[in-house]
């Protein structure tokens, strides 16, 4: 199994439990409100004072997966190591209508929503050599708190950035699952 491979099995699992989370929360999805993600990150005061729905949970998850895939297959000669750069970039073609967003109105919506994030962003990875992973990364000081926060060794490279999604998933996913109760 590649390292890629690895990541993919990994990603899957998360992605699979934000898929069942979103199901859980089908009859409350724009309610209730939801704790915090966790404690306040640098860069990121809300973090700690954020009261979202399970809708704004999912969207924020399925969209952070998508611009940390997209991060991670940027071409050699283009590469961006900064995240903080890329995702300001990101964000302006996103503004600029220049990349897609579906909609995640319901929780249907955001189901397939998802499994189409995780398809682009599946067959994206599966074209990267495994050297992409090693690539350098200066991640937002956010995120390095994030990283030490959850437990998730930082090693400055793409590979990181990829776990970081694996993590925010199940994040995301939990957070959910918290608000909504049982199934």
């Amino acid at each position: 199994m590649t390292a890629i491979d690895a990541l993919l099995t990994d990603l899957e699992a998360a992605i699979a439990s934000l898929h069942d989370a979103i199901q859980a929360a089908s009859t409350q999805w724009e309610a209730p409100l939801l704790e915090p993600e966790g404690p306040t990150l640098r860069g990121d005061e809300s973090s700690a004072t954020d009261a979202w729905t399970p809708r704004d949970a999912a969207e924020h998850a399925t969209f952070g997966l998508a611009l940390n895939v997209e991060f991670a297959s940027q071409s050699e000669d283009s590469r961006v190591s900064s995240t903080t750069d890329f995702a300001a970039a990101w964000m302006a073609r996103f503004r600029a209508g220049e990349i897609d967003a579906p909609s995640m109105s319901t929780a249907a919506s955001a189901s397939s929503a998802l499994a189409a994030v995780q398809g682009k962003s599946f067959d994206a990875l599966r074209r990267l050599p495994d050297d992409v992973l090693a690539h350098p990364v200066e991640f937002m000081p956010g995120q390095e708190d994030y990283l030490v926060q959850r437990g998730v060794p930082n090693a400055g490279d793409v590979a990181t950035a990829l776990r970081l999604s694996v993590t925010h998933l199940h994040d995301h996913a939990d957070q959910i699952r918290r608000a909504v109760g049982p199934p």
